[in-house]
C-alpha cells in the first residue's frame, strides 16, 4: 500500500481471503472513506467454506464495518468474456449490482447469526452456490497445472539452473515465457469460449485480464522452478496455486494487493515487473490505474 496518500485519488486494492481478518485491512479501510477494497469471486467464495454463518461472519466482519467501501467484481469468466474485443477499464470489471447490494447482504448476514431462518436458508444456498464454483474452478486449474509442468520441462537445465541462481529472466527464458503465455491464455480462452478466435498478436494484448493470469501461472511456474522444481508439486496444489492467481491478475488491474500470503504477494510483484517488460518491448506504455476512479 501507498505510504503516503493523494488525496485527490481514490485507492483501489484488491484484497485476498488471507487478509479478510487482518489488522491491514481494518486500517486501510478506516484511513479515508475514498479507500476501496475490491472482492474478487475467489475472496467472496472462500468464507463460505466455514458454511456456519457465524464462522462466514467473522471473516467478513472487518468488510461489514466498511460496506460502502467495498466493490464486487463480476465473473473472471464474465470480465474475460467482455475483453474478447480488447481490454475494458478497471470500472468496468465492478459487479454494479452486487456492489450496491453489500450493506444488505451484510444485514442478512447479521440476521442469519442471529437465528433468521429465512436468512439461515438464504447462507446455505450461498455456501452451495460457493461449493460448486470451487469445484469446477478447480477441475479447470487441474488442466492448466499440467500445463505449467510441460512449460518447466521446456525450460531446459541451463535457463533452470539460471532461475536457481535468482538470475531473473534470462533472454531464453524471456523468449520462452512469451510463448507460453500466448499459448496458456489461447488455451483457456478456447477452453471456455471454444471456436471463437483469439487474437494473440493484438497490441493491447497485456491489457487483458486472460493475458495477466497467464503471466502469472508462467512466474508461478518459474517460482516453482527456483523452489526445488515443477516435478516435484502435485497437480492438486498446483491447482490451487492458480485459482490463487486470479487474485494477481485482477489486482493488477488496480492499485495493489492485500493479502498475509507471502508466496502470493511475491508472485504478484514477480508478475507485474514481467508485464512491465513486455510493455516495454511491445513498445506499450504502462496501464493508467490513476484515472479508474
Amino acid at each position: 500500500m501507498a505510504e503516503h496518500r493523494d488525496d485527490s485519488r481514490t485507492f483501489a486494492f484488491l484484497v485476498d481471503s488471507s487478509a479478510l481478518r487482518t489488522k491491514a485491512l481494518e486500517e486501510y479501510l478506516c484511513e479515508h472513506p475514498s479507500n476501496l477494497a475490491i472482492i474478487s469471486e475467489v475472496t467472496a467464495f472462500e468464507p463460505y467454506r466455514n458454511r456456519r454463518p457465524q464462522a462466514i461472519g467473522r471473516n467478513l466482519e472487518i468488510c461489514c464495518r466498511y460496506p460502502g467501501q467495498l466493490r464486487v467484481l463480476r465473473g473472471t469468466i464474465d470480465i474475460i468474456a467482455s475483453e474478447n474485443e480488447g481490454p475494458v477499464s478497471a470500472v468496468e470489471y465492478i459487479d454494479p449490482r452486487q456492489t450496491a447490494g453489500s450493506a444488505e447482504f451484510c444485514a442478512g448476514l447479521d440476521r442469519a447469526i442471529r437465528g433468521d431462518v429465512a436468512m439461515m436458508k438464504a447462507m446455505e444456498a450461498h455456501v452451495a452456490a460457493a461449493d460448486a464454483h470451487l469445484t469446477r474452478l478447480k477441475a479447470q486449474m487441474g488442466e492448466v497445472a499440467e500445463g505449467l509442468k510441460d512449460f518447466g520441462r521446456m525450460l531446459g537445465v541451463e535457463n533452470i539452473s539460471a532461475l536457481r541462481r535468482n538470475e531473473l529472466y534470462p533472454p531464453q527464458v524471456l523468449e520462452r515465457s512469451w510463448w507460453f503465455i500466448t499459448e496458456l491464455a489461447r488455451g483457456m480462452f478456447a477452453q471456455n469460449y471454444g471456436d471463437k478466435p483469439f487474437d494473440a498478436q493484438r497490441h493491447d494484448i497485456v491489457r487483458r485480464l486472460l493475458f495477466r493470469f497467464a503471466a502469472a501461472g508462467t512466474v508461478l511456474a518459474l517460482w516453482w522452478t527456483r523452489h526445488g522444481g515443477l516435478e516435484s508439486v502435485r497437480s492438486d496444489r498446483l491447482a490451487n496455486d492458480l485459482i490463487d492467481l486470479q487474485q494477481v491478475a485482477l489486482a493488477l488491474k488496480f492499485d495493489g494487493l492485500i493479502t498475509e500470503d507471502a508466496k502470493l504477494m511475491d508472485i504478484y510483484s514477480e508478475t507485474g515487473a514481467l508485464i512491465q517488460v513486455l510493455e516495454e518491448s511491445l513498445g506499450v506504455g504502462p496501464d493508467d490505474r490513476s484515472a479508474a476512479f
